[in-house]
C-alpha cells in the first residue's frame, strides 16, 4: 500500500433519538512517507477519522481508498490482513501488557502475524529499540518503565514490522514537555529512516509544525491550515 484516500467521507454517530453528525464530506489523501497532523478541539472527530482511515470503524457515507483498491471490496478478513500489515498504532496511553516485557510486548505483533522468522523478528525489534534507546530496558516490564519510556516501548511495537503508515493518537499527551519533545524527534525520524507514512491526531501545534502537512477539523470541515 502507497496511498490513502478519503473520499467524501461523513460519519454520523446515533444515540438514542438524536444524531450526531462528526465529519461531513472529509477529501483527503495521504501518500507513504508523508508526515501529516490532524488538529481540532477535543471531541471535533480527529480519532474518528484516524479509526475510518484505518478501517476500524466504518464511515456513514463516502469511500476509503488504499491505492486504487475501495475498502468496501475487500472482505473483512482481507482487510483485517492489510490492517495488520500496513498500520502501526499508537495511543495516548500505551495499551502494553503488564505481564510482558517490553521485548515479549513486540514480539507479539510478529506472533499475530504469524510471521515464522524469528531471528529476523527479532532483530527488526532491536534494531527499532536501538534507534528509540530503549535497549537497555528490553527484559523490563511496563510497570518498571517512566510514562516517555513506555511510550517509546509502545511506539517499538506500532513499527517494529515496518508498516506502511503509523496512526497516532494524541501520543504526547499524557507527557511532559521534555518527553513530549523526546517522542516528537523520534517518530520524525523514523518515519525519514523507514519511509513510513505518519499521521497523527494532536493538540500540540509545535509538533503539528514540525510535520509535512497540518490539517484542522472544525465543525465537521476539514480544511489545510497553513504550515509556518
Amino acid at each position: 500500500m502507497n496511498k490513502i484516500s478519503c473520499i467524501n467521507v461523513s460519519k454520523t454517530f446515533f444515540i438514542e433519538n438524536n444524531s450526531i453528525k462528526v465529519l461531513d464530506n472529509i477529501n483527503l489523501s495521504i501518500q507513504k512517507g508523508e508526515l501529516v497532523a490532524i488538529s481540532g478541539q477535543s471531541g471535533a472527530g480527529k480519532s474518528t477519522l484516524l479509526h475510518i482511515m484505518a478501517s476500524l470503524d466504518s464511515a456513514s457515507s463516502g469511500k476509503i481508498i488504499y491505492d486504487d483498491n475501495p475498502i468496501e471490496n475487500n472482505t473483512n478478513a482481507t482487510l483485517s490482513n492489510i490492517r495488520l500489515n500496513n498500520f502501526g498504532f499508537v495511543y495516548q496511553f500505551h495499551y502494553l501488557l503488564e505481564d510482558l516485557t517490553i521485548f515479549e510486548n513486540c514480539d507479539l505483533t510478529f506472533q499475530i502475524l504469524q510471521s515464522k522468522d524469528r531471528a529476523a523478528n527479532h532483530q527488526s525489534i532491536l534494531a527499532i529499540f536501538d534507534e528509540l534507546g530503549i535497549s537497555h530496558l528490553k527484559d523490563h516490564y511496563p510497570f518498571m518503565l517512566s510514562g516517555g519510556e513506555r511510550q517509546r516501548a509502545a511506539i517499538a511495537r506500532a513499527v517494529a514490522h515496518k508498516p506502511t503508515f503509523l496512526l497516532m493518537d494524541e501520543p504526547t499527551g499524557n507527557l511532559d514537555n521534555e518527553n513530549a519533545a523526546i517522542i516528537q524527534e523520534l517518530t520524525i525520524n523514523l518515519s525519514k529512516k523507514l519511509n513510513m507514512g505518519i499521521i497523527v491526531a494532536t493538540h500540540d501545534l509545535d509538533y503539528a509544525k514540525q510535520l509535512d502537512d497540518v490539517y484542522k477539523i472544525e465543525n465537521t470541515k476539514l480544511h489545510r491550515v497553513d504550515n509556518e
